[in-house]
């Protein structure tokens, strides 16, 4: 994922957490907002429960390559949050590009 469309900063997950609209699908759960007319950006998270480091880690990595084909579809200035799930590591790659879609979509960030 290009620089541009990376978030990172702290302030801002928080601020997505808190006034964005969740959508959950089986292996990724989408919190986004559309807040400014910036290049779409898109964070990255996994917590505990999806196993060791190198478990989050590698959901993690899954998420990032699956969101990376979605931000040029996506809205001027969305901003989104994607939280792994334990099945973001079993799912088949296709799976869990459509899953990507449908949560980004269902937060109204995309069209499809």
């Amino acid at each position: 994922m290009r620089r541009e469309n990376r978030l990172t900063a702290p302030k801002d997950f928080s601020r997505i957490y808190q006034t964005g609209k969740r959508f959950r699908t089986n292996s990724v759960t989408a919190v986004g907002i559309i807040d400014d007319t910036r290049a779409p950006r898109i964070g990255i998270t996994s917590s505990k429960r999806i196993g060791n480091a190198v478990a989050r880690n590698r959901a993690r990595r899954r998420l990032r390559a699956a969101a990376t084909g979605v931000v040029p579809s996506l809205r001027p200035g969305a901003t989104a949050v994607l939280q792994a799930s334990p099945a973001a590591l079993s799912s088949s790659w296709e799976k869990l590009e459509t899953d990507v879609r449908r949560a980004l979509a269902g937060v109204g960030l995309s069209d499809g």
